[in-house]
């Protein structure tokens, strides 16, 4: 039964636990007709059964930072290499069991099989982050502010596990402003790096310009106060997984002649992703991840004869999370991804809120079904197979992280001012809308074949075979599916193109053939001990899932927009400009604000 990811290439939903294994077969190249579905490895796995005895096993693995040696390699590259040495903090749990055994002697037979794992892994970077001076000066010069709502969430304390000296080299600035003024200083074991404007003052009102080293530009905002506004720290990035796996089975013995199968597969895990060490790490930043993966598998096995036998198999597998749901009360997705650029000469930013991404949060759900039946007849001199095999693909995936925008300031204290430059989000073209590009993509699979593994000769087998496949186009039941159509061929096949929409939006070829030959011949003359084998096969691969998941992102029913700079005019900001917004409004092109709630959406 086929347990292969939708959209992650050839990952398998399932990883079976070592204890519930009993064989695998790696075939890198099958001449077998009973093989297909892709043109590359065939990785079999059978799973272990219980038996008229009892028996079990159990495994346990651990490792601890204590039994870890300290990294000599401290620094970090850049401008920040005042990095002190860490030790390895991988802290891992991981175990495991299994048990099998009669339930009715010579009958019924059960298997079970469970793994843990427990991770607590720590990762550690440097970067400049915001003081708590800092926060309290934005919070008094504009206390409804969002810069001071964003800054009091919370799980937004950066996780500081050391402050390291800072320099103003680090610093992209002029050392001096026009009067020799520093614009940089080196204060309370940080940086001060200007302080806000009372709310409603300030030239640009509320843009400051921004390549301006004097009071009133974006470098110092107000002035240098005597505070440290951002900190040199070696922060903390926590790991965390915690997972399980149980596997169960039961064989019976209806008769001499059906045998009944039912195993399952449960998999649930829960971890804690971090942002990358080049960004700040804090708590509101890192996801909670919990997916939940069940796979089940129905074998029914009749012996027709001594030597016809029919196999009948029934699957179904699932791959599912919803990171709202799994961070509810510990991210507030209703503030946004900012971020503070032009800081620094390393081109590291300061952020706030949890990163933005397609799937983050992601809610995916990913369901497979499959039957399969293979008739096997064995004759003195060819063992002969048919069979059919059906697969019923389902990706329902929300891509809600894209409707959640991202914003972008120039320089601390245009952050203080809530004077970004940069928006981005995904939005529904027809209304302007957040979209989270709701689709519900359906495939299918049919394959079918005949292999003769035939004994020509006592010293040669050939391998004839002919396989049948077709891969359905995917579809969307609600119509939300586009392709351009180009207009020919030529400089005007892109200007002249048009966007088809509907159900499905291309098709796919039904005449997916595929003879199979392969030998295996041991000459008499070496008295068996070489043997020459040999084949050809034609293959086909039907276009993986993920390569048309961005289908959820054309238009006309999703578009990302990107918006730059939406400011005052001033100097080092372009256009164009809203006529209904800018200086003659005192109001910025880009609506800047909270969510008013917690949800993405």
């Amino acid at each position: 039964v086929d347990v292969n990811s939708l959209t992650n290439g050839g990952a398998a939903v399932v990883s079976p636990t070592e204890e519930s294994v009993a064989e695998i077969t790696v075939l890198s190249g099958s001449y077998s007709a009973e093989d297909g579905g892709n043109s590359g490895a065939q990785i079999k796995v059978i799973s272990k059964t219980g038996t008229n005895r009892l028996h079990g096993g159990a495994f346990f693995k651990y490792d601890e930072p204590g039994l870890n040696a300290y990294n000599t390699f401290g620094g970090f590259g850049g401008n920040f290499t005042r990095a002190p040495n860490v030790r390895v903090d991988n802290k891992v749990r991981n175990y495991g069991g299994s048990v099998g055994g009669p339930i009715i002697k010579d009958k019924v037979f059960f298997f079970f099989a469970y793994e843990g794992e427990h991770v607590f892994n720590q990762n550690f970077g440097i970067n400049y982050v915001e003081t708590p001076q800092f926060i309290q000066a934005v919070t008094a010069a504009n206390p409804n502010g969002i810069a001071a709502k964003i800054l009091a969430a919370p799980g937004t304390a950066p996780r500081v596990v050391a402050v390291l000296t800072p320099s103003c080299s680090d610093v992209n600035r002029p050392a001096t402003d026009s009067k020799g003024n520093p614009t940089c200083a080196v204060v309370g074991g940080g940086l001060d790096l200007g302080s806000p404007f009372p709310a409603g003052t300030g030239p640009g009102n509320p843009y400051l310009r921004l390549f301006t080293p004097e009071v009133g530009g974006a470098f110092v905002g107000n002035g240098l106060d005597g505070i440290p506004d951002v900190e040199l720290a070696q922060l903390a990035y926590p790991n965390h997984r915690t997972g399980d796996q149980y596997n169960a089975r039961v064989d019976w013995n209806i008769s001499s002649k059906h045998t009944l199968s039912a195993s399952t597969y449960l998999t649930n895990s829960n971890s804690i992703n971090p942002p990358g060490t080049d960004q700040t790490s804090a708590p509101n930043r890192e996801i909670t991840n919990k997916p939940f993966s069940p796979a089940g598998t129905i074998l029914w096995n009749w012996v027709i004869s001594p030597t016809k036998l029919n196999e009948v198999r029934l699957n179904f597998s699932r791959f599912a999370f919803n990171e709202v749901a799994s961070n509810k009360g510990i991210v507030n997705w209703g503030i946004p991804d900012a971020e503070i650029q032009d800081v620094f000469t390393s081109g590291r930013r300061i952020w706030f809120g949890a990163p933005q991404g397609e799937n983050t949060p992601g809610i995916l759900a990913q369901n497979t079904y499959g039957f399969g039946d293979t008739f096997s007849w064995a004759l003195p001199k060819h063992a002969l197979k048919f069979g059919f095999q059906y697969r019923k693909e389902q990706n329902n995936n929300n891509e809600v992280g894209f409707a959640r925008p991202l914003y972008t300031f120039s320089q601390l204290w245009n952050f203080a001012n809530d004077a970004p430059i940069f928006e981005q989000n995904a939005v529904n073209p027809n209304t302007g809308n957040p979209d989270a590009a709701q689709r519900y993509f359906r495939t299918n699979y049919y394959g079918g074949f005949a292999q003769d593994d035939w004994k020509f000769r006592s010293n040669l087998t050939l391998n004839i075979g002919l396989r049948y496949e077709y891969y359905s186009p995917v579809s969307e039941p609600q119509g939300l599916l586009s392709n351009l159509l180009l207009a020919g061929s030529g400089p005007s096949a892109i200007a002249n193109a048009t966007v088809i929409t509907g159900k499905t939006v291309y098709s796919t070829p039904k005449t997916n053939f595929a003879p199979r030959f392969g030998f295996a011949w041991s000459p008499d003359k070496y008295n068996q001990k070489i043997v020459f084998r040999g084949g050809f096969g034609m293959y086909y691969n039907g276009v993986p899932e993920a390569v048309l998941d961005p289908a959820r992102e054309n238009p006309p029913f999703h578009a990302f927009e990107a918006n730059c700079c939406g400011t005052s005019g001033l100097e080092g900001f372009g256009g164009p400009y809203d006529p209904t917004c800018g200086p003659a409004h005192n109001m910025p092109c880009i609506i800047y604000s909270l969510g008013s709630s917690d949800s993405p959406l």
